[in-house]
């Protein structure tokens, strides 16, 4: 009895200390996988006679880790193994499931997106089992009902399935009993929704108010949202889904299903998405109450797309309430609106940029004419295989005054006389895409409209599948000896009669009056196997051979467009082997390349920033660009993107630098980022922003050097990027550039015995990380060059340099001067500071944070890592006093933002090659205008 009491006493320790064990998977496997180990082992307790014992046929024998496992991914953790997966080509991942479980459940972790279709994978919840990082769900073929067996597949956008060939009906093939009931569909929704709470994008079909619910409740970065067989009912439900921003609603679909989507259910969406940024609308019945009701709730709607719509008319008048919106798109439209509003009545929609046409049926002048009034300011029209486009349908287009691209494609009815009567009038039309318009032929090109093509910076010209260029066009050039080439092959230049040191067409009978097709999908031609040289210097003694390539990435750099600067340094390079002329010299070639500049309508501005740029390579002037900002503001991006256009090939990264400091030296440095760590107060974490920053500056100081030295254009970008450190050399470079008179005096008070006047500079101490300062030495003269590579070689920390005292110094200046003569060129540092605003900051920080599953970061509140994050933007863009670029990143604006910082650096750079304006000593470069 005594026993039992005993047992009964410890047997609760005992179970917790076992459910314990079980619970550790980690302690399982190392048990798990000894015991494997164990039965691999050569067993040595089992005797066996010595007559029957082999005889080792090695001295020493392997009992290795690695030889005792077979497989040697086992090795490796989970963690490890799962980002060699993740870096292998989508391709070759599907034959990862196979290999074993283990590589079936890691590969499962990398799907992101899935197409459902067995629906009891979804209700049993074995999906988030398989997969349980899902962000994109389709749920369309797993909630049809048909046969795998058929051999009849019929498809229709998104919604796919197989049909029998016992179907009846002659104008409804898709049965509604094919499709699983709205409870049914409902109850997978929630599944969903408890299993998959950062799913962002849904496509699902015949579901209810209901379920949408609570899928919006579970889910609330759902972002994107198919709806088929949608109807207002449905739309009740998705007013809940607050951050949906990409909605697309089918109603009525000739043959498949009849679904209605109305007034009412158009304004409950405007209602409750109020976010929206793109709306497709596909058979849904409304009229002008209903679009009034998005345009005036919806703001940020940026694309609406109507496809097969039924809307009643007088609807196009609403558009006027859309103030953002930017693109139009008509699919699949039997008509447009067929009201008889008076123009004045139909107000304009100003914002839109692009309307797009696509397979609609044209039969309405008016209301065609009305769609153009609306949309006046439309700068992109395309319009593909639209039937009843003839000349009179496509004159209502005149209304259209601000066109600079057009693209036509299938319109078989329109004829080249009705093109040109309206193009002719666009003047600011730069772009021309012509595809499969049979009516429109090569042998109608009048002078006229090759005058209009030879201002284009753009034209593809493909009228049919087989057309050429026509010969028997007299006086305008096509035909001649130079200019006979394939379709899209090239382009043929007018050229006047050329100044003295150019090129003379007249004995080649060159009579070029307009730009002809070109395409850039083959960037090679025959004219790359003949050699141009061009001669360098008076006297001719060097030469180099003629790169296309290369001249078109120094015509990027002025900001011509890259397939533009491709057709002129094609252009010219025919130009100059059609005339046999191949040893020409450096002018003549900059020259011609300046006419067809012009003739492309680059002039004068263009031509002189390739000439700054070239005086900037051959003066080899050391070019710092600094990118700087916190993490996920797009440092990487915006310096990858300034690279390229450019032409500058290094990048370098300060977190690879810092990865290897940690990791190679005995740095002070930790594993987590500066932001990812919790600290007391604002001021501590600047301050260990700074000495991290101030470490980083140490290892870029080889890189530097070699920069300032060889005067190799650099970039670097990074989060360990302080402006303080730059403005420290900056301002020791202009107190360094003294004049005589002051370099006289501080020479005689040093004689004297008076200490001289020391000059401050903000700089960061290693131990307390506030600004102290550094004090340079007045009265000495000493090359920017000098002085940036010395400071970044070997700095410092929290120290400050000796006062300029005493005879040694005094006579230290005559071998500054002398060595001021002797350097090159001062450099230039551009320090550029990127922010970006607190909601799309916290937007792409939590994507990036949860895409970075695998490590932890000691703060895992996301509001205090946002807090920190805006603490060093803060101090960042604090220096923007100073005169440092403070740049402002979103997504929407991305372009524009890289098209000013372009500009920005090309003002830089020309500051500082300009040999008209003084320099002071390679100062760093600063902003007047903050974007």
């Amino acid at each position: 009895m005594e026993w039992k009491c005993r047992k009964s006493a410890h047997s609760p320790d005992k179970e917790n200390q076992n459910s314990n064990w079980l619970k550790s998977k980690k302690v399982l496997n190392n048990v798990l996988f000894t015991m494997r180990l164990h039965s691999l082992t050569p067993n040595q307790t089992q005797r066996t006679p010595l007559s029957a014992a082999p005889q080792p046929t090695t001295k020493n024998q392997d009992f290795t880790l690695t030889n005792l496992v077979s497989d040697k991914t086992s090795l490796l953790p989970d963690e490890i193994l799962l980002k060699i997966l993740s870096k292998l080509p989508k391709s070759q991942r599907a034959a990862n499931f196979l290999v074993s479980k283990r590589w079936l459940n890691l590969q499962g972790r990398l799907v992101r997106s899935v197409k459902l279709l067995d629906w009891e994978f979804l209700v049993t919840g074995r999906v988030f089992v398989r997969f349980p990082n899902l962000v994109h769900v389709d749920l369309v073929n797993g909630c049809l009902i048909s046969s795998r067996n058929s051999g009849i597949f019929c498809t229709h956008k998104s919604l796919s399935f197989h049909l029998g060939s016992d179907v009846e009906g002659k104008d409804k093939f898709f049965d509604e009993n094919l499709v699983l009931n709205a409870d049914e569909i409902d109850r997978g929704l929630r599944v969903l929704a408890s299993g998959c709470p950062n799913l962002r994008k849904l496509v699902v079909v015949n579901c209810s108010g209901m379920g949408l619910l609570s899928l919006s409740e579970e889910c609330p970065t759902l972002q994107e949202l198919d709806l088929l067989m949608c109807n207002d009912q449905v739309l009740r439900g998705i007013a809940a889904c607050r951050n949906l921003q990409v909605l697309r609603l089918s109603g009525i679909v000739d043959g498949f299903y009849g679904s209605l989507v109305s007034d009412v259910g158009l304004t409950i969406l405007a209602q409750g998405c109020k976010r929206l940024v793109k709306l497709e609308l596909s058979g849904c019945k409304g009229s002008y109450e209903g679009i009034k009701a998005i345009g005036q709730c919806c703001q940020m709607l940026e694309e609406l797309t109507l496809r097969n719509h039924s809307m009643e008319d007088e609807w196009l008048s609403a558009l006027s309430f859309f103030e953002n919106l930017r693109t139009l798109r008509f699919v699949s439209c039997k008509r447009i609106d067929a009201s008889a509003e008076l123009d004045e009545h139909l107000g304009s929609c100003p914002a839109v940029e692009r309307l797009h046409l696509e397979k609609c049926q044209l039969r309405d002048k008016r209301s065609l004419r009305a769609l153009f009034l609306v949309c006046h300011n439309t700068r992109k029209l395309v319009v593909r295989n639209c039937w009843g486009l003839h000349d009179d349908m496509f004159s209502t287009s005149s209304a259209l005054r601000r066109v600079r691209f057009l693209s036509l494609e299938g319109c078989s009815l329109l004829t080249t006389h009705g093109l040109e009567s309206v193009i002719i009038s666009w003047n600011e039309l730069q772009s021309l895409e012509l595809k499969s318009c049979n009516n429109i032929t090569d042998s109608e090109v009048n002078p006229a409209l090759s005058t209009v093509f030879s201002a284009l910076k753009d034209l593809k010209w493909k009228p049919d599948s087989k057309s050429l260029l026509s010969s028997n066009l007299e006086g305008t050039g096509m035909g001649k000896r130079g200019n006979k080439m394939m379709k899209g092959k090239g382009v043929a230049i007018e050229s006047d009669q050329e100044e003295e040191g150019g090129l003379d067409y007249d004995h080649r009978n060159l009579e070029p009056k307009f730009a002809l097709p070109f395409s850039t999908r083959n960037t090679s031609s025959r004219y790359d196997f003949v050699k141009v040289k061009v001669w360098l210097g008076e006297s001719a003694d060097h030469y180099y051979v003629l790169s296309r390539f290369l001249l078109s990435r120094m015509l990027t750099v002025t900001k011509i467009p890259n397939h533009v600067a491709i057709k002129i340094a094609l252009e010219l390079k025919k130009l100059l082997i059609d005339n046999s002329l191949l040893d020409v010299s450096q002018s003549d070639l900059e020259a011609n390349l300046f006419k067809l500049m012009e003739r492309r309508g680059y002039g004068d501005e263009y031509i002189n920033r390739y000439k700054m740029m070239t005086r900037f390579h051959h003066q080899r002037v050391p070019l710092v660009i600094l990118v700087c900002g916190t993490a996920c503001v797009g440092k990487s991006t915006i310096a990858t993107q300034l690279a390229q256009r450019l032409n500058l090939p290094n990048v370098l990264q300060t977190d690879m630098v810092y990865e290897l400091l940690r990791t190679a030296t005995d740095a002070p440095l930790t594993s987590s980022p500066v932001w990812a760590r919790d600290f007391s107060s604002s001021e501590e974490l600047i301050t260990e922003f700074c000495r991290e920053c101030r470490i980083v500056r140490k290892g870029l100081g080889g890189d530097l050097k070699k920069a300032m030295k060889d005067g190799k254009p650099i970039i670097i970008e990074g989060i360990h990027l302080d402006p303080s450190i730059y403005l420290m050399d900056d301002e020791n470079k202009s107190s360094s550039t003294l004049p005589a008179k002051d370099e006289e005096k501080c020479l005689e008070k040093n004689k004297n015995g008076s200490s001289a006047e020391n000059f401050a500079a903000p700089c960061g101490n290693e131990d307390t990380g506030n600004l102290c300062n550094q004090t340079a030495r007045s009265g000495e003269t000493v090359s920017g060059a000098d002085m940036v590579s010395d400071a970044l070689k070997s700095m410092e920390i929290g120290g400050s340099k000796p006062v300029c005292t005493g005879e040694k110094d005094a006579g230290m200046v005559e071998t500054h001067k002398v060595k001021k003569e002797k350097s090159g060129p001062e450099p230039i540092i551009i320090p550029i500071i990127l922010k970006m605003s607190q909601f799309d900051h916290k937007a792409l920080l939590e994507e990036w944070l949860s895409s970075r599953i695998n490590e932890k970061y000691p703060i895992q509140d996301r509001d205090k890592l946002i807090g920190n994050l805006k603490t060093i933007q803060d101090y960042l863009c604090s220096f923007k006093s100073q005169g440092y670029a403070v740049v402002t990143v979103s997504a929407t604006t991305f372009p524009q933002t890289l098209d000013w910082l372009h500009n920005y650096l090309l003002q830089c750079i020309e500051q500082g090659t300009s040999p008209v304006s003084p320099r002071n000593g390679g100062q760093t470069v600063r902003n007047q205008v903050n974007k």
